[in-house]
């Protein structure tokens, strides 16, 4: 992999990580799973909380928020280096998984 790529994996890792510990109930862990094929690095974070109803489609579009906002950049910036990212819901979780090239 590239050096600058590793750079990425951090940053990416760590905009989910956060986001899944704030978005947590604290009630249970935060589970991160790190797997990797010849081609892309999988990145996911599950918290306690759904972020919506499991019937919905997953979330697939992040946008920029206003450049006033304090806050709301991390799903922006993985979704700017992820070449797929995704946000599912269950009864009781969130899974956000972002697919990184290597």
């Amino acid at each position: 992999m590239p050096p600058g790529r590793v750079g990425d994996v951090v940053l990416a890792l760590s905009e989910l990580v956060t986001n899944g510990c704030e978005a947590s109930t604290g009630a249970a862990p935060v589970l991160v799973t790190v797997s990797a094929d010849a081609d892309l690095i999988r990145l996911e974070v599950v918290n306690d909380r759904p972020v919506g109803p499991p019937s919905r489609p997953p979330i697939t579009t992040v946008v920029m928020p206003d450049t006033d906002a304090a806050r709301g950049r991390g799903l922006a910036l993985v979704a700017a280096l992820a070449v797929r990212l995704s946000i599912e819901s269950s009864a009781v979780t969130t899974a956000v998984r972002a697919d990184l090239l290597r």
